[in-house]
Order: structure tokens, then sequence, then C-alpha cells
């Protein structure tokens, strides 16, 4: 099934334009942060995935904002564009409930329509000392077919993500993201009922002015697979994405809500290709 992209979305980023605009601070790629969107503001998040033969883009939009003093909720829409195929057709909803300001608990709901649909939960938190730190996504998401509403698959992953900040502008960051999948029937044995992947990769982060009001990461992966061999198209990827907050109450929100905002509209975002081009399609 392919879809233009919704209405309401396009509506929703010519709105937030017209807003002003808060901070947004850049993080790796692949991870969320734990820290929360402040109540009160939108923060988008376009990310595009370029597959390293250059045949394939994986273009999405995210929007996240905060909702009372522990919540906060992305939407995101996933898209593919290649000489085969193009459109949207995923999308990617978690609400998520702050346990602290480093740390969330999330429910993630990953839908293809006339496909499956992916109910999992995961853990979003962050570490800091000094110049150093720590990014920590992990969780489990089993997949579920739309049509017969049968178990397909449970994928359990992590993400780990330490970075260094040479200035409060510019980061680099090296990830580590193991995932490990079981698919159904869960009886089944031999080597077509299990699915591993490592994913290696580096990068930077930058904002694009003092305040950190625009920032924007880029990096490249290497992705291994059990029982695959290594091919540009489908093991090498560059990714980047491109964040930004805006105050919706127009007026900051106050002191204390924009020193929030500053410190809780990040971005990033793992692409999608995994569930197209591998076993691994319960993780993405």
């Amino acid at each position: 099934m392919r879809v233009n992209a919704p209405s309401t979305l396009r509506l929703a980023l010519t709105l937030s334009l017209l807003a002003p605009v808060g901070a947004a601070l850049a993080d790796p790629i692949t991870p969320w942060p734990g820290e929360r969107t402040a109540t009160g503001t939108l923060q988008l998040v376009p990310i595009l995935y370029v597959a390293g033969d250059a045949n394939s883009a994986y273009p999405s939009l995210y929007a996240s904002t905060g909702i009372g003093d522990s919540w906060d909720v992305y939407v995101g829409v996933w898209g593919i564009a290649s000489r085969e195929l193009k459109g949207f057709d995923y999308v990617d909803v978690f609400p998520r409930y702050h346990l602290s300001e480093e740390t969330a608990v999330a429910l993630r709901l990953q839908l293809t329509p006339g496909e499956s649909l992916v109910v999992g939960g995961e853990l979003h938190t962050n570490f800091t000392w000094d110049k150093v730190s720590l990014m920590i996504n992990t969780g489990v998401r089993p997949e579920f077919g739309l049509t017969t509403g049968a178990l397909n698959a449970a994928t359990v992953f992590a993400m780990v993500a330490p970075e260094y900040h040479f200035t409060d502008q510019f980061s680099v960051y090296f990830e580590l993201n193991p995932a490990l999948t079981t698919y159904a029937p869960l009886s089944q044995t031999g080597e077509s009922a299990l699915g591993t992947e490592l994913a290696l990769l580096p990068g930077l982060s930058y904002a694009l002015d003092p305040e950190e009001t625009q920032q924007f990461s880029v990096g490249a992966e290497l992705a291994l697979r059990r029982g695959e061999a290594f091919s540009l198209g489908n093991s090498i990827t560059f990714a980047a994405w491109y964040a930004v907050s805006f105050d919706l109450a127009g007026d900051g929100g106050g002191e204390a809500s924009s020193e929030e905002a500053a410190v809780s509209a990040r971005a990033a975002r793992s692409s999608r290709r995994l569930g197209r081009r591998s076993g691994l399609g319960a993780i993405w």
C-alpha cells in the first residue's frame, strides 16, 4: 500500500514554521534521548537514510510534544524512494512516561498498513560525565500479522551510543547496536528461526548556531547480519537528521519552559530499511 503524506502532517509543519524557535540539541543517529520534549513545544525531525549503492533512499518526518509534567509523544511517517517503489507506507508512534529527567519508558507502536503491527516496550536513558555522555535504548518488539493476528517475530535489541562533546556545539559518537530476532513458529529449529545483527555507526553532531536552535547529525553505518554476505547496498548506509523545536504558545512559555525545551528537544531515529531488506523486520 502506497499513500501520499497525510494532509494533517503537512498542516502541522506549516503551522509550526510560524512559531518562535526553541532549542534543539544534537544526538547520535539511532537511539532516542531520555529527556522529555517540553510541554508547549513542537519538535520536528526530518531524517534521511541513503543506501551505500545510492539506489534507495528512506525519508521520514517525526514530530513530538510534551504532555503534562511526565509525558511526551512521538509520531513519525516513513517512506521509500527507489526505482521500484515510491511513497509513504509506515507509521511509528510512541508515547513515553518519564521516570526522571534522563529516563523514560515507551510503548512502541509501528504500523505497516496491510502487513503488520509491532507492539513493544522500551527504555530510553542518558548518562553524562563532564564532556562524555552515553545514550542507551533497549527493549523488546513483538510483531503481529494484521490479517491473522498471530505473532510473526519477536526482537530484543539494544542501542548504545557513547559521545564526546568537544564544545557545546560539536560532538562525535560511536554507536554499537546489537539485535536478536526469533521468528514464528517459535518451536522452529535451525538457522531460519533466528536472526542476529550488529550495527556499527560512527558520526558527528553539530549546532548551527550558539543558541542551539537548529542541529544536525550525520553518520555512516556498517550492518553485519547473520547469514548475509557484505554488499554495498545492504551493509552500508549513510544517514542524517535535522532537528528544530518550536514554541507553540508563542511567548516562550516562561523561563522554566524555555530551560526545559533547551534540554529536551533532541532527535534521532533508526532506519526501517532493515525491515524491508533483511530478516530483522521487527526491529525497525
